[in-house]
């Protein structure tokens, strides 16, 4: 029964994993459930969640995307530059996520329509990305509309609107779950050759799902702006493999057609919450990556055992 619900509910281990971080993090700082220290831990990690559900799009469709970093560069430094230019911070807004989805629209045909492995295309716009980044701004400087920043670390009463971008995520992903795309994406991610033989418009289905996902690296990328006010084209690279890194542990499946963006935001806010944890435990800042990193490598193969535990469970059922 127990293994029953591990696999239908595969976001169990994450949830867990986020509760057990989350009372060490009141218990280590005490002034964690404050409105102003919870507005500031959301608005530092709803950029990874939100990209963490744009990559969870692409893997339940059996593909990978490690071009969200670069994405989110581009868009960072884009917008920055746009409103140096005096543009109105609205049309500047939409032209950087235009040009950041837009690189979701060349992931997808490269991968469905030219037959390019995942990997080795988003490699590549991942590479075009940083170096567009970089071309646009050499150096990091710029800013943002003050009005802009502001508004992102407000509350609205003790609602912090950074959290928005954590619900907003999983709002987009239930709508499209329910649609007859949301199945198809499913059923592609399971069997790509069998989905095509049903009459499932596989081409369509893979290319939406890397545009989904630079879409939502896109807002990653507008909200990172208003969280740090400058640009800087190297700012999207911690996040590409952690964007990935919070599905996995959410339960999504790097295999394909297994796995629910709750998962992701809940892996994402976990790796957020550990960086939290060692840093308020005071490690001294020559272990802080060592110990980090190897939580991080025990949350996932927590969650890969417990997979693993249940995969094998089903099939002495079946048998």
């Amino acid at each position: 029964m127990l293994f029953r619900k591990l696999k239908t509910y595969s976001f169990i281990p994450a949830v867990i994993l986020f509760l057990v971080f989350l009372i060490l993090n009141s218990v280590l700082s005490p002034t964690f459930f404050t409105i102003s220290s919870l507005s500031g831990f959301f608005g530092t990690y709803a950029p990874l969640v939100v990209l963490a559900v744009g990559e969870t799009f692409v893997l339940v469709g059996g593909g990978i995307d490690i071009s969200l970093g670069a994405t989110v560069s581009v868009v960072n430094v884009l917008l920055v530059t746009l409103w140096g230019l005096h543009w109105s911070l609205s049309l500047a807004i939409v032209v950087s996520m235009l040009a950041g989805t837009a690189i979701g629209v060349v992931n997808g045909l490269l991968i469905s329509v030219l037959k390019v492995t995942p990997l080795l295309a988003t490699f590549a716009t991942s590479a075009m990305g940083y170096g567009a980044a970089l071309w646009i701004m050499p150096t990091p400087g710029g800013t943002i509309a003050t009005g802009f920043a502001n508004w992102y670390s407000s509350n609205y009463g003790w609602f912090p609107v950074a959290a928005i971008f954590i619900v907003l995520p999983y709002v987009i992903w239930a709508i499209w779950r329910r649609t007859r795309w949301g199945t198809y994406l499913f059923a592609v991610g399971k069997n790509e050759e069998k989905s095509f033989a049903s009459g499932a418009p596989v081409i369509r289905v893979k290319i939406f799902s890397y545009v989904l996902a630079a879409f939502m690296a896109s807002i990653a990328g507008m909200i990172l702006t208003a969280n740090i006010v400058s640009g800087d084209a190297t700012i999207g690279s911690p996040d590409t493999l952690s964007a990935i890194a919070a599905p996995v542990i959410g339960g999504v499946s790097l295999l394909g057609g297994i796995g629910d963006a709750g998962g992701a935001i809940f892996g994402a806010l976990f790796l957020g919450l550990v960086v939290n944890t060692v840093f308020a435990s005071q490690v001294s800042t020559f272990y802080q990556s060592l110990l980090t990193g190897s939580i991080i490598l025990l949350g996932i193969v927590i969650t890969t055992l417990i997979k693993r535990l249940t995969s094998m469970n089903s099939r002495k059922v079946v048998g």
